[in-house]
C-alpha cells in the first residue's frame, strides 16, 4: 500500500510539472511562429512530443499506484 502511495504522489507532482512544461512549451511555439523561426518551432515541437509522452508514463504509473 505504501508503494502505491509513493507511486500516486510522484505521478500527481510530476504531472504537475508536465502540465507547466506542455504550456510554456505552447506559449514559445506561438512566439516561434510570430517570428517566423521554424527551427525553434521544430525543436518545440520535439520537447512538447517528450512531455506529451511522459503524460502517458505518468498515467501508466497512476494505473499502477491504484492497483496496489
Amino acid at each position: 500500500a505504501s508503494l502505491g502511495q509513493l507511486a500516486a504522489g510522484v505521478a500527481h507532482d510530476f504531472n504537475n510539472l508536465l502540465g507547466i512544461i506542455l504550456n510554456y512549451t505552447a506559449f514559445a511555439t506561438d512566439r516561434a511562429n510570430e517570428i517566423d523561426d521554424d527551427t525553434m518551432t521544430a525543436d518545440l515541437v520535439r520537447v512538447r512530443v517528450a512531455a506529451e509522452r511522459a503524460v502517458g508514463l505518468t498515467r501508466q504509473l497512476l494505473s499502477f499506484a491504484a492497483a496496489r
